[in-house]
């Protein structure tokens, strides 16, 4: 794995957590969703009855960070822009995988 996603972070002094569900795919034709007010970042737990993968899972959570960056920062016009997050959160996952050390 070339990056890791993590149990929780901080967010202007806010404490941002990751939880996993088996039922978010089935129940929101989603792999992820930020909740705002709840400070919570839920994933589809990667399982053989969806097509999530590993790459798919990092690009899910570093496009609902972006959300939820956007957020704190008052953003709401660039926060709801999906084109836009989507297309930020490939890139960033393209840095991860690609960096050299």
């Amino acid at each position: 794995m070339y990056f890791k996603i993590p149990k929780s972070f901080e967010l202007m002094n806010d404490t941002i957590n990751i939880k996993y569900s088996d039922k978010l795919t089935s129940e929101e034709d989603s792999n992820g969703r930020a909740y705002y007010r709840k400070k919570l970042i839920e994933l589809q737990k990667i399982s053989e009855t969806n097509n999530l993968n590993e790459d798919n899972l990092i690009k899910t959570y570093l496009h609902e960070l972006l959300h939820m960056i956007l957020w704190k920062l008052e953003e709401d016009k660039l926060r709801t822009d999906e084109k836009l997050i989507n297309k930020m959160a490939w890139l960033l996952a393209q840095h991860f995988k690609s960096a050299k050390f």
